[in-house]
């Protein structure tokens, strides 16, 4: 409370303590503010989406490239980098003859998740970025990009792709963001991939 027989002076002086307090606690909460949103936010979980495309292209009469697009957009709020990208391509159809003569005893056959077909691997593209790896700004994408070459009797493919989230490991288990997709390589309209989200 302030004297009544204090000088203008001295009232000056108090609000001006008083306005040097309430600026130095906005500069605080700020600050605190700009460090959780701009530093503090960039280290939590990146959210990423990715999708599929593919391309195919008649290379010779028994062989045929199918060229796998991969497009991973960062959704996060924090910058994303991107070490290690994988592509498994399974053949679907023609049935290899083991499978052939699992389904044609009518059994279900699954590979070790117990939840998709154990669909044989054709080929698997892998890169991996020790130095200068991709990174994503928030909202920002990118296409990352692997061929497969196939022979031509190989009609109905399984493809699966996989981004390691570098912010996210258990111990040894990497985690991350995962899409799988059919296609048809025959006449008919082939079938688009699918997006993945995390």
């Amino acid at each position: 409370m302030i004297d009544p027989n204090a000088s203008i002076s001295d009232i000056k002086d108090v609000s001006d303590v008083v306005a040097n307090a309430f600026t130095a606690l906005a500069i605080a909460v700020g600050g605190a503010w700009a460090y959780w949103r701009f530093i503090r936010e960039r280290t939590r979980w990146p959210r990423a989406s990715i999708a599929v495309e593919f391309t195919e292209r008649q290379l010779a009469p028994s062989n045929v490239l199918l060229a796998v697009k991969l497009k991973v957009k960062n959704e996060g709020r924090g910058l994303m980098k991107i070490t290690d990208l994988r592509f498994d391509l399974h053949c679907v159809k023609p049935f290899d003859e083991g499978l052939a003569q699992q389904l044609e005893r009518e059994e279900c056959v699954y590979g070790d998740s117990g939840l998709e077909g154990a669909w044989p691997l054709i080929g698997q593209g892998t890169r991996s970025w020790t130095d200068g790896c991709p990174e994503l700004e928030p909202e920002e994408s990118d296409e990352f990009s692997c061929d497969f070459f196939l022979l031509d009797g190989e009609q109905v493919v399984f493809l699966y792709a996989y981004v390691e989230n570098v912010k996210k490991k258990q111990g040894r288990k990497k985690l991350g963001w995962s899409t799988t997709a059919f296609y048809d390589l025959s006449p008919e309209t082939p079938l688009t991939g699918a997006s993945g989200r995390s």
